[in-house]
């Protein structure tokens, strides 16, 4: 299940598209939220790396919901 959170991630990411003049967050703020969440994307492929799937979940989740709270 770990390894499916994380291949999904990587089509979001993948696909991720930011829509100009969509909003009320400045684009250093963006930035910010988009790279804390491929900094927990790829903490969760490492910790799918060395056997901590639970782990990988939990930062598979983060980076899901930082994604989802930018789509809001």
């Amino acid at each position: 299940m770990a390894e499916k959170y994380v291949v999904n991630l990587e089509v979001a990411f993948s696909t991720l598209k930011v829509a100009q003049g969509a909003g009320h967050v400045k684009q250093e703020d963006l930035d910010y939220v988009l790279d804390m969440a491929r900094r927990y994307h790829e903490d969760a492929k490492g910790f799918l790396r060395t056997g901590r799937p639970l782990t990988s979940i939990a930062a598979s989740s983060y980076a899901e919901g930082l994604l989802d709270a930018l789509g809001s």
